[in-house]
């Protein structure tokens, strides 16, 4: 599986919009119309990292996935502030998440902030 940043976005936004998780969710947007098992994989990648918290689990047998009790982090929500502006978030795509060159969260986030500072003649 390929680290999908666009879609880490798409699940905390999804995730911020939404009051505080307290039970299953099967039928969340950031699960509809995607591949399941990518979709788990990245909400476990940002759980693992400390961008949200709760459990998630895909079945292939069956195709049953338990997303349980998803919130944001503190983390979370820095990663949103700084890539919430569509200007922004793609400026940082078009410079760092270019197909083949490796990065880190905390690079990407360092850009981001670099590039929100910009924006407000800091």
């Amino acid at each position: 599986m390929t680290r999908n940043m666009d879609l880490v976005r798409t699940i905390l936004l999804d995730v911020e919009k939404r009051k505080p998780a307290c039970g299953t969710w099967e039928s969340e947007p950031f699960l509809e119309g995607k591949d399941k098992a990518m979709v788990v994989e990245h909400l476990n990648l940002l759980i693992n990292e400390g961008f949200l918290t709760g459990t998630a689990g895909y079945i292939p047998e069956s195709g049953f996935s338990e997303v349980s009790d998803i919130n944001l982090t503190w983390n979370g929500y820095e990663f949103l502030s700084l890539s919430r502006d569509d200007g922004i978030w793609k400026m940082a795509k078009d410079k760092i998440l270019k197909e083949g060159i490796s990065f880190s969260i905390s690079l990407l986030m360092e850009y981001l902030k670099t590039l929100a500072k910009s924006k407000l003649g800091l």
